[in-house]
């Protein structure tokens, strides 16, 4: 795993994906998209599974934080939470699952390393 994380291949494909000139035509209209006038009902799943509205999960709303040229926001987000019960019963599949990591310290390394390589050393 160490040596997928440090490869010549992956660090290069970071490099490149970093250095990458900014199509600001596609960033002007993914911001556009995301401040105009609309009501979006967002899709949210577990592990796997579409949550449906009912079943005691609440659905909450969202306005945009400003509207197209800095105007009043005009763009309301809604989603559903998971109900206590669905955490309840996704805690109990993990411990079923008895999911672990062989080695968490190398992992720790790994990502302390990329972290400070390539955000902190910036």
């Amino acid at each position: 795993m160490r040596e997928s994380f440090l490869s010549a291949e992956a660090t290069a494909a970071i490099a490149a994906e970093a250095d990458a000139p900014v199509d600001r035509e596609k960033a002007l209209e993914r911001i556009r998209h995301e401040l105009r006038e609309a009501e979006e009902a967002l899709q949210v799943t577990l592990l796997g599974e579409v949550l449906t509205a009912g079943e005691g999960r609440r659905e909450v709303s969202a306005m945009s934080p400003t509207g197209p040229g800095g105007g009043p926001a005009v763009r309301k987000v809604t989603m559903l939470l998971p109900s206590k019960e669905d955490v309840s019963s996704l805690i109990a599949k993990r411990h079923e699952q008895k999911l672990r990591v062989e080695k968490p310290e190398e992992i720790c390394e790994i990502l302390e390393k990329y972290l400070k390589e390539k955000y902190l050393g910036k």
